[in-house]
């Protein structure tokens, strides 16, 4: 396990290929992102930035949201792979992802329709898991069948506690 500041995030939960939406790539990657769990998104990237058998997957239109303030820049390191919406992504999110909105939600027609393009991205890549901090895209993502990954599932499970009852007990 590495220590990460006040986090220490399991180097096992890090390895493989995971698919960041836009949310945890702002937390992790935009120094100006004050959203409380940016520390905790910049420790899980930090920690999968070290692994040799790790992959960072961007879709590419999780870059285009990324970038729009134009002193966004994503670190062009290995672990890091932009990944176009190609012909297998497309096949897959007309069959599998929903395309409907969900009644009642305030916001546009173009976040839903962008987040459909993301979640298939990550579908037809076969990713580990799919990291996000957005709650209503991770449900989304866990209903087409994709390991929906906050960033809090990368922290180390604590050690049991054992009371010296439970040894002479």
């Amino acid at each position: 396990m590495a220590g990460q500041g006040t986090f220490t995030i399991d180097s096992d939960k890090v390895a493989g290929t995971f698919l960041w939406d836009t949310s945890a790539l702002v937390r992790a990657f935009d120094p100006q992102c004050s959203e409380a769990d940016a520390p905790l998104a910049r420790a899980v990237s930090d920690a999968m930035l070290r692994r040799r058998d790790t992959r960072i997957l961007v879709a590419a239109v999780s870059l285009a949201e990324y970038i729009i303030k134009p002193d966004r820049v994503l670190p062009r390191v290995r672990p890091i792979i932009v990944v176009p919406f190609d012909e297998a992504a497309a096949r897959v999110c007309a069959e599998r992802v929903p395309q409907t909105i969900p009644e009642g939600d305030p916001r546009p027609a173009a976040y839903w329709k962008r987040d459909a393009l993301i979640i298939a991205t990550a579908l037809a890549r076969n990713v580990h898991g799919f990291v996000s901090a957005d709650g209503k895209q991770l449900k989304r993502a866990a209903e087409v069948g994709l390991k929906a990954m906050q960033l809090s599932d990368f922290l180390a499970e604590p050690a049991p506690q054992i009371g010296l009852f439970d040894l002479i007990g």
